[in-house]
């Protein structure tokens, strides 16, 4: 196994989990509720007043209650970034289909482009974290 090969497997792992996450955080959204984390995630905005704001107060279980179409008008960068979920399947299957059909030079450049979004990710990921250390305990 070679490098491309590693990083090939590790940006398939990477955008597994970050399908994962977002689906969840999407149909918990869908359902109506939605807890301070997965707002954030979505939204790219980590001050809890200013989501209290747009999204009303939490619910006895510290919930915001939510509409897909409010969360979409209230995202800002990082949430475009972090809950981009058709983004995540794009270049989760753009990396499976250049691994399996496609030649190096396919698959370099659809590894670098995918390294690139990853890196976006993870810094827009741990800026809204830094900006509220309470969040990382939700």
């Amino acid at each position: 196994m070679g490098v491309v090969d590693g990083i090939a497997i590790l940006l398939t792992g990477f955008y597994v989990g970050a399908v994962l996450i977002t689906g969840h955080a999407w149909a918990s959204v869908t359902r109506g509720s939605a807890s301070y984390a997965m707002l954030r995630d979505l939204t790219g905005i980590s001050d809890r007043a200013l989501l209290h704001r747009l999204f009303g107060p939490t619910t006895a279980d510290g919930r915001y209650k939510v509409t897909p179409a409010l969360v979409q008008v209230n995202r800002r960068s990082a949430g475009v970034l972090l809950g981009g979920i058709s983004v995540h399947l794009v270049f989760l299957c753009a990396i499976l289909a250049a691994t399996v059909f496609g030649r190096d030079a396919t698959l370099s450049g659809v590894l670098a482009a995918a390294s690139l979004h990853a890196a976006l990710v993870t810094l827009a990921a741990v800026r809204l974290a830094l900006e509220d250390p309470t969040a990382i305990a939700d």
